[in-house]
């Protein structure tokens, strides 16, 4: 057991340094907030919550970006350390839900009447790296930065194509206001939307070891 703690360790140092970054950039960013809103120093729990709100958001969309790039050198000292693929993917997703633990005990701690929509986001966000990870992070992997590039301009396609999209067939955007509300809600129909939840995080989960498995070992070192 310890010495898969202390290839973990040395494996991830990248990423947590990354995510080290991440937690900073989103505490500053909610300074900036409270205090471009006038609330700083007025009022301590609103404070806390954009505070925690900025880091977990932060961590969770930086990591959209970062964990594609970060992933190849990852699985470079992996492999060359001797792990085997199983052992390395076990050990990264270990790894990303401590993390996610860790980011949300704080605002576990202050959204302490909004748990059910906390655990949901924590799920919902997990199963985001899976796909991020399956459908880019291993192709980066593969055929290098080319893959992030497509990966970077495709996203930003649908950050901003959704919208419009929601602007242009309002079936649409009652589509994506109902889907938000039932991940809100914490009264109603909460069963089918974690069915929902697991569904995405366990196909996720095995996209990503489907693609992860079968990159050449030759790309990867």
């Amino acid at each position: 057991m310890d010495r898969y703690i202390r290839k973990a360790i040395s494996i991830k140092k990248a990423d947590e340094k990354m995510n080290l970054i991440l937690v900073l950039g989103g505490v500053v960013l909610s300074f900036l907030i409270t205090f471009a809103s006038g609330d700083l120093g007025t009022d301590a729990h609103s404070v806390v919550q954009v505070m925690c709100t900025a880091v977990a958001g932060s961590y969770v969309i930086g990591s959209m970006f970062l964990k594609v790039l970060v992933m190849t050198e990852e699985v470079i000292r992996g492999l060359s350390f001797g792990i085997t693929r199983r052992e390395l993917f076990a050990i990264n997703r270990i790894v990303e839900i401590l993390e996610l633990i860790v980011i949300s005990i704080p605002v576990l701690i202050v959204f302490n009447d909004r748990l059910g929509l906390v655990f949901k986001l924590i799920a919902i966000s997990f199963g985001l790296f899976m796909w991020v990870e399956g459908i880019a992070g291993n192709n980066v992997i593969r055929y290098g930065k080319t893959a992030y590039w497509i990966y970077y301009a495709a996203f930003f396609c649908v950050m901003m194509g959704v919208p419009r999209l929601a602007d242009i067939f309002p079936k649409f955007g009652m589509f994506l206001s109902s889907l938000a509300l039932s991940i809100a809600n914490s009264e109603a129909n909460q069963l089918n939307v974690w069915c929902a939840i697991m569904f995405f995080v366990i196909v996720g989960f095995g996209v990503n070891w489907l693609t992860f498995r079968k990159i050449p070992v030759n790309h990867a070192v």
